[in-house]
């Protein structure tokens, strides 16, 4: 009884245990009838979920709970089959994942017990990915890769961002200096695999520098040869360097000219010159620059022959200039007179020159070429006497007069004159002058020893003396009563030469000449004037004719006039005031002096007839009688101006360049008006006071105060007020606006002057590939077309004018000038290749560029088939015209670019080289950078028999954002070319380095 009852104790606590179990799934404990009849109750078999990390082939260790017998394991039939393994009852871990257990646990004694638990299989780290530091030297041929070990998954390779600028790493680890020593970064990343996790690693690239080779030169001695130029002798130095040559400023200058460049010296003159040396080394060697520098002593030269100068013979002339003839000279001669005068060294030629007749000895010295010896000659100049080169004068005439003498003037006088004369009553010579006596024809003869220098010469000359010009008579004039009498006048005339002759009176009612007894008859009281002359002498001409004035008196007269006449201006007839004392008869006229625009009169009734306003005086007349002189008397006549009806305005008017308004006058027409412009200064300005023109400023209201007056009327002010309309928009002109196609430029429309804010835009936002609108509202020219693009214009118009409603512009950019681009050619294969003008050594730092290309129609997609057959490239289709009857039938042309490192894209090996994008950056990182176009036209079967040409050219340029300047040290970018000198620059800076206008010419057979 014993023994049950312990079994039973133990059942109950095993039960109460197993309550208190994991995770896992415990077994239900039930048996069949059998085996519970004969097998003893257990609690339930109780194992937990396990997590464990992959390990290859590692087996999972599985705590069993209530365990009484043999566990055994097995996969579930929902279980993932490749996570675990179960061999020899272990489980062995295959790979991470979720793998679902049932444990059966098998007593004798004890009942059999189930339980399902899961295995969590997580990735393991990868601890054992790992690569060395890599360390090379720039310059050097075979460039290390990172090598990794412990790789698990793919492997990735990245240059961290702050290494960017050392090195570049392929997807393979290959590295790729940039050109500058340094410490870079590159992370490696695994990327996993389902067993292991992603993992990475950061590997140190250690970037080292060319060793630089110490610089040094030798110095040069030489003696001097005209034209010679050397090299300098580098004896040690590195090829790669950036050398610049220049001429140390503390020795002598003017040695030598030496090229900065290629360090080539030009030998000038004779010295001593040190030259310094720079080498500037790029940021991949270990030193940026070295110097050092040489000497160049230059000795003087030989000369080839010696100083030779051949004897002169000169005929007299005064300064010449004489050129000997001088053999060997080195420099410019400087000559000196050793002995004689003849010659003399001229101050500003330097030349011997003639100034006297002889023998002179002149030394000649060649010394200014200090690079030779220097050398001196002597030669003999004989100069002899020069021929007379003749007198020369022209005849004289003059008039007589009282006195006159003259001193001949004959040009080409060599010595002294001696004169005569062949007729001592016409002009004698006393003293060496000639002296006039008298009127007539006379030939002074001229003697010219011709001094020292020339030979003697004789010229004559034609004295002509004219009888001169009577001298002027003094009148005195002639006043007497009236007598019946014929007067002589000569006792009112002085002065005269010959005989007086009385022509006529002015008046003969009052006195009258009688011709024959040359007398002045006097017939009644009133005043002449007499015309007189003296008569032609032997030595005086005529005399012009005088006046002399003559008046006869007899008594006064008793003439008077009562009042003064006065009036408003209106048109009336006036009547004269009373007139008494009258004994002849009356005449009534205007006085001398006074106004005649006031009124006329009636010169017998004295009625007056206003013509305006204003103050005159009239004269009255009395004839008088025989024992009365005749009278004269005046009154005064005052006319007032009359009442001022004028009427002034401005019509409106619309604005206009240049438009004049003038005034609308209406009332009296004998007005002065007289204009002034009170406000509207900016709207009209005032061309004429007295008019009222005015010219048109702007649009808008202006006023002017206008004064009108006239003699005839009262002056009045008027104000008057008028307007400018805005005009309407005078629009755009309609014809097409053409320009040639140059790639890059920006051009302006050629329209007038935008009359307010301008806005231009494209025609339903269609360029058709050949121009863009800037902000600025200029055009940036991106292609051509033979069809013309549509523009929208709007003004928004100003104080002058309304706005513009939208307008149409069209614009046709055409195909570009022959002669305007970098290269100007025509295809006539089918392929062509075209070497860039940047592959020269001018442009050897040019880097990144794209490709652009205009002028074709429009552009297809490459086919994987031309991909295969060309590579990368543009297909296009161009239009072709056939000579003669203008066929238009299209081809197909690829483009193909090919620009790259220049060991691999060069003439040589281009076969094997791969097309890049037109759009790739396409240049050479750390070294020479080749660039070539390949042309082809793959389809031209559209083409017929016949000679085609392309309708128009295409263009093709490289460019890039960066302006760069090409120069002799290979080229250098620049910021501002406006401000940036590029002392050796072989061409301007450009953002479109090169273009090139293309023709395609077939012909088909």
């Amino acid at each position: 009884m014993i023994k049950p009852l312990l079994a039973l104790v133990i059942s109950l606590f095993l039960v109460s245990c197993g309550g208190s179990g994991g995770s896992g799934s415990a077994g239900s404990g039930k048996t069949d009838e059998q085996e519970s009849s004969i097998k003893t109750n257990r609690p339930a078999l109780i194992i937990n979920d396990v997590n464990v990390n992959y390990v290859s082939g590692a087996e999972v260790d599985v705590v069993v709970n209530n365990r009484f017998g043999d566990v055994g394991f097995s996969l579930t039939n929902e279980s993932v089959v490749d996570v675990v393994a179960i061999t020899n009852n272990k489980i062995l871990i295959l790979n991470p994942g979720r793998a679902e257990i049932i444990a059966t646990d098998v007593s004798d004694e004890y009942q059999t017990s189930e339980a399902r638990f899961y295995i969590d299989v997580a990735a393991a780290t990868n601890n054992e990915l790992n690569a060395d530091p890599v360390k090379f030297a720039l310059g050097q041929a075979d460039i290390p890769r990172i090598s990794v070990r412990g790789q698990r998954g793919n492997l990735s390779y990245e240059v961290e961002e702050g290494s960017r600028h050392l090195l570049d790493v392929s997807a393979t680890g290959e590295l790729t200096p940039q050109g500058q020593p340094g410490r870079a970064y590159v992370l490696v990343r695994d990327a996993g695999t389902r067993r292991y996790l992603p993992a990475s690693v950061r590997v140190s690239v250690d970037i080292e520098p060319i060793p630089v080779a110490g610089l040094s030169y030798d110095d040069l001695s030489l003696a001097f040869v005209e034209g010679k130029t050397l090299l300098p002798q580098r004896l040690s130095g590195d090829r790669q360097a950036n050398y610049h040559f220049a001429v140390n400023p503390s020795a002598e200058q003017g040695v030598i000219e030496l090229n900065p460049q290629t360090g080539e010296i030009t030998l000038l003159n004779v010295g001593y010159a040190a030259v310094d040396v720079t080498a500037d080394y790029g940021p991949a060697f270990s030193q940026s620059r070295q110097t050092a520098s040489f000497s160049v002593n230059v000795a003087q030269g030989v000369r080839k022959a010696p100083l030779a100068v051949a004897d002169l013979q000169a005929v007299y002339a005064d300064g010449r200039l004489l050129q000997p003839d001088v053999e060997h000279a080195l420099a410019a001669i400087t000559y000196q007179v050793a002995q004689g005068n003849s010659i003399t060294i001229d101050r500003v030629s330097g030349l011997p020159a003639v100034q006297g007749v002889g023998s002179s000895v002149v030394e000649a010295l060649d010394f200014r070429d200090e690079r030779f010896p220097a050398a001196t000659a002597r030669f003999t100049v004989d100069v002899s006497r020069a021929p007379h080169p003749g007198l020369a004068a022209e005849d004289i005439t003059l008039d007589y007069r009282p006195g006159l003498s003259l001193l001949p003037s004959f040009s080409g006088v060599q010595g002294g004159l001696v004169f005569s004369s062949d007729d001592d009553a016409v002009a004698k010579v006393t003293s060496g002058r000639v002296y006039i006596q008298g009127t007539g024809v006379a030939h002074i003869s001229a003697a010219d020893d011709g001094g020292e220098l020339y030979g003697a010469a004789q010229q004559q000359l034609l004295l002509t003396v004219r009888p001169g010009e009577h001298p002027l008579m003094q009148v005195t004039p002639l006043v007497m009563e009236y007598a019946d009498s014929c007067i002589s006048l000569a006792g009112q005339i002085q002065g005269n030469r010959g005989a007086l002759q009385l022509l006529g009176s002015s008046n003969e009612a009052i006195a009258r000449v009688d011709s024959a007894r040359q007398c002045l008859q006097i017939l009644a009281v009133g005043s002449t004037q007499v015309s007189v002359k003296a008569s032609a002498s032997a030595l005086y001409r005529e005399s012009s004719p005088i006046t002399v004035p003559v008046r006869i008196e007899n008594a006064g007269s008793r003439l008077k006039v009562a009042g003064t006449v006065e009036a408003t201006y209106g048109g009336a007839v006036l009547q004269p005031p009373a007139v008494s004392g009258t004994v002849g008869v009356v005449r009534y006229r205007i006085a001398d002096g006074a106004a005649r625009q006031v009124v006329s009169i009636d010169e017998q009734s004295g009625a007056m007839t206003i013509l305006g306003a204003g103050f005159t005086r009239i004269l009255v007349t009395d004839s008088g009688s025989d024992s009365v002189s005749p009278g004269e008397a005046e009154f005064d006549v005052q006319i007032a101006p009359a009442a001022n009806t004028s009427a002034v305005s401005y019509a409106s008017a619309v604005y206009q360049e240049n438009l004049s308004l003038y005034p609308l006058i209406s009332g009296v027409d004998e007005m002065n008006y007289h204009f002034e412009l009170r406000s509207g200064s900016q709207v009209v300005q005032l061309l004429d006071n007295s008019t009222g023109e005015l010219k048109v400023l702007a649009a808008g209201a202006f006023q002017l105060d206008i004064t009108a007056s006239s003699a005839n009327y009262q002056s009045r002010v008027l104000e008057v007020s008028g307007n400018v309309e805005r005009a309407p928009h005078p629009g755009l002109p309609e014809s097409l606006i053409e320009f040639n196609y140059v790639p890059g430029q920006i051009v302006a429309l050629p329209l007038p002057a935008a009359i307010g804010e301008r806005n231009i835009s494209l025609l339903g936002g269609q360029s058709g590939g050949v121009l863009r609108v800037t902000e600025q509202g200029d055009l940036e020219l991106l292609g051509y077309a033979t069809t013309s693009v549509s523009l929208v214009v709007q003004e928004s118009g100003n104080a002058n004018y309304l706005p513009l409603d939208p307008t149409t512009v069209r614009v046709r950019i055409n195909a570009p000038l022959a002669g305007h681009s970098d290269l100007d050619m025509t295809l006539d294969k089918a392929t062509t290749l075209i070497s860039s003008s940047l592959n020269s050594a001018d442009n050897l730092y040019l880097k990144d560029s794209r490709m652009v290309i205009a002028g074709y129609d429009r552009e297809l997609i490459p086919s994987s088939e031309d991909i295969t057959a060309y590579g990368e490239g543009r297909k296009l289709v161009v239009w072709m015209l056939r000579e003669g009857d203008g066929l238009r039938r299209p081809v197909i042309v690829y483009v193909s670019r090919l620009d790259g490192c220049s060991a691999e894209y060069n003439l040589s090996g281009l076969a094997d080289a791969t097309p890049v994008a037109a759009d790739a950056a396409g240049y050479c990182i750390g070294g020479e950078t080749g660039r070539y176009t390949i042309i082809r036209i793959i389809d031209e079967h559209n083409l017929s028999t016949g000679v085609w040409n392309a309708e128009q050219p295409l263009t093709i340029d490289r460019r890039a954002e960066r302006y760069f300047v090409p120069s002799t040290s290979g080229g250098v970018y620049v910021s501002d070319p406006a401000t940036t000198y590029v002392s050796d620059a072989t061409g301007p800076a450009r953002k479109i380095y090169e273009w090139n206008r293309i023709g395609i010419q077939r012909t088909v057979e």
